[in-house]
């Protein structure tokens, strides 16, 4: 009886082998594999076609339209009996929309899956990696127009209606890991490089460290937060370093600063952050600061403290290029104040006395208050 168990489930194999993976029987295939995708594994709103489509005993190779404009190619290696799978794929997105992301400008990714799929669990398990290359491209889902390209590796998990994706990428220097888990984005930074992920945003550099940290950020309420701390940071040379410089002669450039503070709250197009670097003699504080994504805007109050060279001012309009001012009345007032008090018996001879000197010392404090 085994033995002519075994002899039928052979003959059945050779019959499907017959029937199923060759032209006809994929041209068969092809319709049920469409239908099966765009019920079990799309979400609403979202639809494929199946274009091409070549299937053997073990590999598959298939070109399909999703939602009408955008291309995924896909070749590789399945198992039936095991409900695996081992793909490279190529993404070609053009006008693609999902729920409130739309990409109007073609996106190119090149990567490779290999995973699981229980089509009675509706599960998926799956390691993948992908490298973008243009990041510029993806500014509808990062809400922030990036700059260069990246390598992701990572995993997904989905089950039902829940999804979790995984990845890390050392592109910056250092390791960034991201999970999002539905709508929920989190984040931790071991080390990156502050100077590239200053070039992928297109920002100005103003510093030379590394940063550690970790921040969340939910998708659809498009709120979050950043804790994170800078290492060894070095001010590199700029218009703000410039103008402080010719202030009043003091040069930033060779403060180092072993940790720094810099954490932010975001709400929508709107971040606000605050910014503290302190080493044993200078201390320099961005406070309270904004930036308005939406606009490139910067609007950020500043404070450097160092012995008798305090200095003060804003730095406002667009963070590419913005206007940076320095507030001289505490500097008028400290001047005013040394020059009487350097000059005090000189004064005294002149009629004015300890009381008159503390006059005009109140008078200017008081003009520049």
């Amino acid at each position: 009886m085994k033995t002519n168990f075994y002899l039928l489930l052979l003959l059945v194999v050779i019959v499907i082998s017959f029937l199923l993976f060759n032209d006809k029987g994929n041209a068969l295939a092809k319709p049920k594999l469409e239908s099966f995708i765009n019920k079990e594994l799309l979400h609403e709103g979202e639809h494929v076609v199946i274009e091409n489509f070549t299937l053997d005993l073990n590999k598959i190779k298939a070109t399909l339209l999703y939602n009408e404009t955008s291309t995924i190619n896909v070749e590789g290696s399945y198992s039936l009996l095991m409900q695996s799978f081992n793909l490279n794929y190529q993404l070609a997105l053009k006008d693609f929309k999902y729920k409130d992301i739309e990409l109007k400008e073609p996106v190119n990714a090149v990567g490779h899956a290999v995973g699981s799929y229980s089509v009675s669990n509706k599960e998926l398990e799956m390691a993948y990696d992908v490298n973008i290359s243009d990041l510029s491209k993806l500014q509808p889902i990062t809400k922030q127009k990036l700059y260069g390209s990246m390598f992701l590796r990572g995993q997904v998990k989905q089950k039902g209606n829940e999804t979790t994706v995984t990845g890390k990428t050392e592109d910056l220097d250092g390791e960034l890991e991201f999970q999002l888990q539905n709508n929920h984005f989190t984040m931790q930074m071991d080390r990156l490089s502050v100077e590239k992920i200053m070039s992928m945003l297109h920002y100005p550099s103003v510093f030379k460290a590394s940063v550690i940290g970790e921040g969340e950020y939910n998708l659809v309420e498009k709120r979050g937060v950043l804790v994170s701390t800078l290492l060894d940071a070095q001010l590199l040379p700029n218009d703000f370093i410039e103008l402080v410089k010719n202030f009043n002669g003091l040069d930033l450039t060779k403060e180092k600063f072993k940790e720094s503070n810099l954490s932010a709250t975001i709400e929508k197009e709107h971040i606000d952050f605050n910014f503290i670097a302190k080493n044993s003699k200078t201390l320099i504080n961005v406070a309270p600061a904004s930036i308005e994504m939406n606009k490139n805007l910067i609007d950020a109050h500043y404070t450097i403290e160092v012995k008798d060279k305090d200095v003060g001012g804003k730095i406002v309009g667009n963070i590419s290029n913005p206007e940076i001012s320095i507030d001289s009345s505490k500097f008028i007032q400290r001047e005013v104040n040394r020059a009487i008090e350097k000059h005090s018996d000189q004064l005294k001879e002149l009629g004015i006395g300890k009381e008159e000197q503390k006059k005009v010392k109140a008078f200017f404090n008081n003009l520049f208050d």
